[in-house]
């Protein structure tokens, strides 16, 4: 999408879709030029894509965890803390960061599946 407005830019929107500014269009003199930058937003795009992949599969793994944790018979109400003492280390340089991973673990029906593995795996059924 091309927008008619003198300021130089370009970027992308959810969908896929690039928009140009013409005044970039404009500053730029060859296709190479042009094909330079839209490539960029193209790049961004899938890496938009890839980075809400990661943090869907971040929340999974933790899930995921959590339940072999109880089926190892360990203890899952101990997995929400270990996610805030790692907070302390990395604060928010993780996305979602831990702390939102720790509230999620915690959450109320999540627990109560890992504590029902966890009270089954404990009574050697």
């Amino acid at each position: 999408m091309v927008v008619n407005k003198p300021d130089m830019i370009a970027f992308c929107i959810p969908g896929g879709r690039i928009v140009v500014f013409t005044g970039l269009l404009e500053h730029f003199g060859t296709d190479e030029e042009i094909a330079t930058i839209i490539g960029h937003e193209m790049a961004n795009v899938d890496l938009i894509l890839l980075v809400l992949i990661f943090d869907r599969i971040e929340l999974e793994a933790d899930y995921i965890g959590l339940m072999l944790l109880a089926s190892a018979g360990y203890d899952p109400r101990v997995a929400p803390k270990a996610l805030e003492k790692l907070d302390q280390f990395t604060g928010d340089k993780m996305n979602p960061s831990v702390k939102e991973r720790a509230q999620l673990l915690a959450q109320a029906k999540v627990m109560e599946e890992a504590l029902a593995i966890y009270t089954e795996t404990r009574s050697g059924y």
